[in-house]
């Protein structure tokens, strides 16, 4: 039950000098087991940044002030280097979500507005991989031209593997390759009737992983 902010948005436009931009992070919990609920973000270069495993943050809504440009260059809304981390239920304002290396991480019934989306980051060591990930059931909303709902960000360096990964029962608005990439997963399923003698089946699984 808390508002967090750095500036009140009267503030970061003032009627003298230059604009004033957020450099803070609102909540920072470098440690296992923490519970967050119920909060907003309404003034941060960085909403919440989890480097320990085993949390929940839910019901919390994270959104840049007056001068702070909506988008995937935006300060994140939530960054998390933990492992084993549940993110239900939030909404996500013009700020990107950011997983760095995520291992039994679940993003789910979230809802993300503006040019923003999950960037699934490698930390560029040589171990790094997505392990056990789930992003199901969120919303995206932007516009046609703005970037996909989920991407990869090897800059720092590949990704060694992926594992046990499930995008699905998500719903983006705006670009086709958006939508497309809403809904992947490293394993699918199909089923088809056999008809009576049948010897082989196939099956079409094009655009499932």
């Amino acid at each position: 039950d808390s508002f967090l902010g750095q500036y009140r948005w009267s503030e970061a436009t003032p009627p003298h000098g230059p604009p004033l931009v957020a450099t803070a992070t609102a909540i920072d919990i470098d440690g296992q087991d923490h519970f967050i609920d119920n909060v907003i973000v309404f003034s941060a270069r960085v909403g919440i940044e989890l480097k320990g495993g085993a949390s929940i943050l839910s019901n919390t809504h994270v959104y840049g002030d007056s001068n702070d440009e909506p988008g995937p260059t935006s300060g994140p809304a939530l960054v998390v280097s933990g492992a084993s981390v549940h993110a239900l239920g939030d909404y996500f304002d013009g700020k990107p979500v950011v997983l760095i290396d995520p291992m039994q991480v679940e993003v789910a019934h979230c809802f993300f507005l503006g040019a923003i989306g999950v960037e699934l980051r490698s930390s560029g060591a040589a171990a790094a991989a997505i392990n056990g990930l789930a992003l199901r059931h969120n919303q995206f909303f932007a516009k046609a031209a703005q970037p996909p709902a989920v991407w990869l960000n090897e800059s720092a360096g590949p990704f060694a593997s992926v594992r046990q990964a499930r995008v699905e029962g998500n719903v983006f608005e705006g670009s086709a390759a958006g939508a497309a990439l809403a809904n992947r997963a490293t394993a699918a399923s199909r089923t088809t009737t056999l008809a009576a003698n049948a010897t082989e089946a196939a099956f079409e699984l094009a655009g499932a992983f």
